[in-house]
């Protein structure tokens, strides 16, 4: 969280939150327009929404902002009107300012509970779920899936989605936490506002481009051994953007023609 004391005409700046130690590039800051507005714009750089929550303290001034609300910067947008301040005539006036920001809509965690995903891996081959939901080694209360997925392995998307982010230059890891920001990965945003991570991908191996939009099956990069990781596999996760800890969601794989399933540890699975 920032603090900032702004007087008129004074240019003020207020950043950001980390998404697998990545700064998110965006900028929110003020501009005075003439003597009785004061304008709150965003610049959001990224390829997806941005939740950001701005807390006022305010002095001889009027908005109808309420702190506490959550503004969403929408992605690729420069100089989006998030709050008008206006100054009470004949007084003073100043104002301190603090901003939270956060990966994606945090507003609501609904979603398409009967999406029915297609297995990662190719068309035709099998894989062994090495750690599923909950698991005990690394996905303590979380609803992630570890396929035991060769270093090369093509990885395709389990669904149709835009590509938001693309990590893609590291070739390090080790068995701890302390790898963690040399892993490379895919995230997929979907229809819903769900997102998929594809993580622990081979250095230069992706096939897709930040904002492009990929189709169910389409191969977005090749399985590694990258990051806090004891060997090469493919980490899946599917998760919904909150204030506190983002919300990983179980989900159902299609098994067979007409068959879905949750994937369970210790189990192989073939995509048909």
């Amino acid at each position: 969280m920032f603090n900032f004391s702004a007087h008129p005409c004074v240019f003020f700046l207020l950043i950001t939150t980390s998404l697998w130690g990545q700064e998110l590039n965006i900028q929110v800051y003020n501009q005075q327009i003439g003597q009785d507005e004061i304008i709150v714009y965003g610049d959001n750089e990224e390829y997806f929404p941005v939740s950001v929550q701005i807390e006022l303290e305010l002095k001889g001034m009027q908005t109808s902002h309420k702190n506490g609300d959550v503004i969403i910067l929408h992605p690729r947008q420069k100089k989006q009107h998030l709050i008008s301040l206006k100054p009470v005539a004949g007084k003073s006036w100043s104002y301190l300012t603090s901003v939270k920001s956060y990966f994606g809509d945090i507003r609501s965690l609904d979603y398409d509970t009967n999406y029915h995903y297609q297995l990662p891996f190719e068309q035709g081959t099998s894989q062994l779920i090495s750690q599923g939901y909950l698991g005990r080694i690394s996905h303590h209360n979380e609803y992630a899936l570890d396929f035991d997925m060769e270093e090369g392995s093509s990885v395709y998307a389990i669904r149709d989605g835009t590509v938001v982010k693309v990590i893609d230059k590291h070739n390090r890891s080790c068995p701890d936490v302390s790898c963690m920001q040399y892993n490379n990965l895919v995230t997929v945003q979907h229809e819903d506002g769900t997102y998929a991570d594809y993580a622990h991908l081979k250095k230069n191996s992706a096939r897709v481009s930040l904002g492009e939009v990929v189709l169910v099956g389409t191969h977005l990069a090749d399985s590694g051994n990258t990051g806090w990781t004891t060997g090469p596999h493919l980490h899946l996760v599917v998760y919904k953007p909150a204030i506190q800890k983002r919300k990983t969601i179980p989900t159902l794989f299609k098994i067979g023609d007409q068959e879905s399933a949750l994937l369970e540890a210790g189990k192989t699975y073939r995509r048909y």
